[in-house]
């Protein structure tokens, strides 16, 4: 499942809390799922994470896996809860 990218290193990513909160852009372009999404799916089941990151100057890859992950409901401003790093550069 696709919860964030950006593909252009625009300034699409300078929104509001609410823009956050709700999600904006599609998968093809600039994309964030929407922080109340998150919540709702990773504290009804049990979730991996996995971040593949590309350097723009030199395209090379990197790669950080999670055995765990969390996002708290917006009374707990979203906090993200991650656990079981490992990770390949």
């Amino acid at each position: 499942m696709l919860i964030q990218q950006n593909n252009n290193a625009s300034k699409t990513f300078n929104r509001s809390w609410d823009e956050y909160k709700l999600g904006f852009g599609d998968s093809e372009g600039n994309y964030w799922i929407g922080n109340h999404v998150l919540t709702w799916l990773t504290i009804t089941g049990n979730y991996k994470l996995k971040i593949d990151l590309q350097q723009r100057n030199t395209s090379k890859w990197y790669e950080a896996k999670y055995s765990t992950f969390v996002v708290l409901p917006e009374m707990h401003n979203y906090k993200l809860m991650v656990d079981g790093y490992s990770g390949r550069l």
